[in-house]
């Protein structure tokens, strides 16, 4: 720890005296340092420090969705009429049933809602909780 030099910085009628200190782990790293008298209000000394911090950056990654918004209805319920379903009444057991059933549905869902990435390069506002993201939902 450094302690940046500064002058006294508590004031009465028959004293000066330091004793506001500002103290840092980075000498290197203070842009600037002083002090302010402010008599209507306090006997000390304002005292400030403008210290150079560097913020992390954050790794971008991808994110992968399916956008639902774009979806064109009719051809989806065209192709959902069309499927065989017959496969998965004559499937032997629950088990392979549900398989041929997801099967196709991935088919669809991969056909007329595929995925998409997206690169995100900053994280969310952290001051936005789910609190404030459901009334931004309601508002629009």
């Amino acid at each position: 720890m450094t302690i940046l030099p500064l002058q006294a910085t508590h004031h009465t009628a028959t004293s000066h005296t330091l004793l506001d200190l500002v103290t840092v782990c980075d000498a290197d790293a203070v842009k600037s340092h002083g002090q302010v008298p402010v008599p209507g209000l306090s006997a000390h000394d304002l005292v400030y420090c403008i210290y150079a911090v560097k913020a992390p950056k954050s790794q971008a990654r991808i994110i992968r969705y399916r956008d639902y918004k774009n979806i064109n209805y009719s051809e989806l319920f065209a192709d959902l009429f069309s499927v065989p379903w017959h496969h998965v009444v004559m499937a032997a057991t629950i088990d392979e049933k549900l398989e041929v059933f997801q099967q196709i549905m991935c088919e669809l869902f991969n056909k007329h809602v595929p995925l998409r990435s997206k690169k995100v390069t900053r994280r969310p506002a952290p001051w936005i909780t789910p609190d404030i993201r459901q009334l931004m939902n309601e508002r629009k």
